[in-house]
């Protein structure tokens, strides 16, 4: 018979493993496999393209792949590769955990496997 055990959210997150990609969508936790070469290389090339971006328009801030942002309905997602205005983040500056809204821009490279 299988155990089942709750934990918290903090709980959870503090369980975690060092580099494991994960999303909470729906109450539900969704691992992430790793990506393969072709996919490594797109995101690679929306990086420099939104650098770019970021350095003429320094309100803006260019996030990588491993940034959570909390969505209305409490889900986390994991974009690909987010735009981000540094506005949103206020007075309290960039938190440690997830950012507590939606980027305003999100990339997605979408595997064939999706």
């Amino acid at each position: 018979m299988a155990t089942k055990t709750t934990l918290t959210w903090q709980e959870f997150l503090e369980a975690g493993k060092l580099d494991q990609r994960w999303e909470y969508v729906d109450g539900k936790v969704r691992l992430i496999s790793p990506s393969g070469v072709q996919h490594g290389l797109m995101i690679q090339q929306i990086s420099v393209a939104t650098q770019s971006f970021v350095n003429a328009n320094p309100e803006w801030m260019s996030l990588a792949t491993d940034v959570a942002f909390t969505l209305a309905e409490g889900s986390w997602r994991c974009p690909d590769w987010s735009l981000v205005r540094r506005e949103r983040f206020g007075e309290s500056g960039l938190p440690e955990g997830p950012a507590p809204f939606p980027p305003d821009v999100a990339f997605e490279v979408i595997s064939p496997s999706d």
